[in-house]
């Protein structure tokens, strides 16, 4: 989805097992030829086209204004702005304090976090 005055675009990342990672708005400087070529290039130098969870021990990767326990290695990487981020397989420590209990069989669901207006 694009908006023609402001060169936004709607991004979505994805993890190595191709689920959605996280959401967002990437605001465009270059046109969308140079974009698609970036992309490719991205693709064909870094072979990366997914990104990696991190721990909290790793730290968060800082985009704009909000802290993403995710890479941020795959194209675009810059000028964005989160909107949902989606953590997958294991507990992490967002800063949302949660009572977790362990006690029954493990299944193991997707945690999201939304940005509000």
């Amino acid at each position: 989805m694009r908006n023609e005055t402001a060169n936004k675009y709607l991004f979505t990342k994805y993890d190595a097992l191709g689920r959605v990672a996280y959401t967002g708005f990437y605001t465009a400087t270059i046109g969308q030829q140079s974009i698609q070529d970036s992309l490719q290039f991205n693709r064909a130098v870094n072979r990366t086209n997914y990104e990696i969870q991190k721990t909290t021990a790793q730290g968060a990767t800082q985009i704009g204004d909000t802290q993403v326990f995710y890479s941020n290695s795959s194209y675009p990487s810059n000028n964005l702005e989160v909107l949902t981020i989606n953590y997958y397989d294991r507990y992490v420590d967002y800063g949302v304090a949660e009572a977790m209990d362990w006690s029954f069989p493990q299944v193991f669901t997707t945690s999201t976090l939304l940005r509000t207006l």
